[in-house]
């Protein structure tokens, strides 16, 4: 399976631990609000187990990814109905058959409600 998406490499900000986040607007009074929030993985760079962190405003379906370069998946971290709140998910270096993966750069990718929200991160061994 293979997946496309932006260069993670390249972003508008220069500051890799910025949080990536939908808001919207509370209806009353037009307080802004977080949505989906996609938290840097630590440690970056890691070796050999990192942490990654997202936060859904309602129970959803959705799907935790990690992707190589070539845009292919490596590992599924989690797929299906995922809860509201703070979770946070492990990823130990290796792939969808426990093979332990090269040292590179990988992309993690949260998909749900037909969105989509992806951080880069630095696998040293």
């Amino acid at each position: 399976m293979e997946a496309r998406f932006d260069d993670p490499t390249s972003s508008e900000s220069s500051d890799s631990d910025q949080l990536l986040w939908d808001a919207t607007t509370d209806t009353r009074g037009g307080i802004p609000r977080i949505g989906v929030v996609l938290a840097p993985n630590t440690s970056n760079p890691f070796n050999p187990r990192t942490e990654i962190t997202s936060q859904l405003p309602a129970p959803t379906h959705a799907a935790l990814q990690v992707f190589d370069m070539r845009g292919r998946v490596v590992r599924t971290l989690a797929a299906g109905s995922f809860g509201s709140g703070l979770q946070t998910f492990v990823w130990d270096g290796t792939n969808d058959a426990g093979a332990a993966v090269a040292s590179g750069i990988y992309v993690y990718r949260l998909q749900s409600a037909g969105r989509s929200w992806a951080r880069r991160m630095t696998l040293l061994k």
